[in-house]
Parts: C-alpha cells; structure tokens; sequence
C-alpha cells in the first residue's frame, strides 16, 4: 500500500460521487455489483461501451442508465464476469460490494478480484466485514491507493481501494494550478497545525461547529 487517506463524509449518499472523482481514464466501463445504478448518475462522462453486472436480484431496467449509449446486462458469478475485462481496450473495473452482495462470499470476490484484476480497478467494501488474514494481505499488496471513507451520520466506515494511482486527485490535491494546489496545501496543514495544538474540549467544539455548518449549506 503506497497511499491511505482517512475521508469525512456526512451521509453515504455522498459516497458514489467521491468515488466518482477517483475513477481513471477509460473506454469501457464495467460495474461488477450495480445494484440500482445510483453510481451511473454521477458519472459525467459516459462510455460507450459499458457492461453492467448483477451478482443478486437484477434491477434492470432503471432511469439511472438511460444516458448510456451502449450496454450490456449480465447476472453471473463475479469470476465469470471479471473474466470479461481481461480482453476489453482501456477498461476500468468498479467493483461495489457494500451491499447487496451475496452472503458469504465477500472474501472469495475479494481474492478473485486481487487475482485477476491487472487493469485499472475499484473496489468498495464495508470495513465491519470480517475479511481473513490472507485476504486482507492480499489486498494490501495489490492495492496502490486506500481510502476509508466514514459516514459520521449512520456511522458507517467503507473501505475503498485503487490498484492505480491517481495522479489527477483532485479531492487530495485541490486548485486548478500547481500554485494554487500548493497554496491549498499549505494551508491545509497550518489549519492542521493550529487544531492540534488546541485542547481537546476547543476541538470538539470546533468541528461541531464546522461539521454543522457543512450539514447545513448541503
């Protein structure tokens, strides 16, 4: 693991549209659990080649992928899909196993996505799920960008891992130009700076503030 980032979230309806922001350049697009399609409603730019994948119930078809220009809908075993993308030009592989994924099989998924996923790849996953050693082991060695994102409103921590790096992050490195990203980050860790030099009743204070104020202009 190159790269680990702990991010704030209010609600885990923001989630799609940050992971959004992570995904790479690509041609074709391919969704391993899409579950109700809430992730195609952020992407801006749409493929055209997509292939959708349900590993439970198909929930197809849905207003949320009207826009794609060219699809195709499968329902098979993650293996049997994940094959798919072996083959396909410039393709990205977004593998969303928060929820509604088959029981029992996350660590299995997990270990056929680490083995087989050579080209760029997303995965999410509930950080309260029990993934073994050897599983976990595994992911640490294939993935080059982790992020733990946290719902503080239904205190949820989600895992998300990249087996790319990101070299266009805009959440991490925010500013239209160079100078402007450095301006941020400067002042990004002065802020830092002077938060942890407070007690820690005026840092509780603060962020309730702040958090409030984040709640209320969203």
């Amino acid at each position: 693991m190159r790269f680990e980032q702990k991010i704030v979230l209010y609600h885990i309806s923001n989630m799609e549209k940050f992971a959004v922001k992570l995904f790479p350049q690509h041609s074709t697009f391919f969704s391993l659990n899409t579950k109700d399609c809430k992730i195609l409603t952020h992407i801006k730019k749409l493929c055209l080649t997509n292939h959708l994948n349900w590993l439970g119930i198909q929930l197809w078809p849905n207003e949320n992928a009207k826009e794609f220009i060219d699809y195709q809908t499968h329902v098979e075993e993650a293996n049997k899909f994940i094959a798919r993308i072996l083959t396909a030009e410039k393709a990205f592989l977004y593998a969303d196993l928060f929820e509604k994924a088959p029981l029992n099989t996350l660590g299995k998924i997990l270990l056929d996505l680490t083995r087989q996923c050579k080209k760029p790849t997303m995965i999410l996953y509930n950080a309260s799920e029990t993934v073994d050693d050897y599983t976990q082991n595994s992911l640490n060695t294939w993935a080059l960008e982790k992020y733990v994102i946290v719902d503080i409103d239904n205190n949820i921590n989600i895992v998300l891992l990249l087996n790319y790096k990101n070299n266009q992050n805009k959440i991490m490195s925010p500013g239209s130009t160079a100078p402007n990203r450095q301006r941020i980050s400067r002042k990004a860790d002065r802020w830092e700076e002077n938060f942890s030099a407070l007690s820690r009743e005026e840092q509780d204070f603060i962020l309730m503030k702040l958090l409030s104020y984040f709640v209320k202009v969203r």
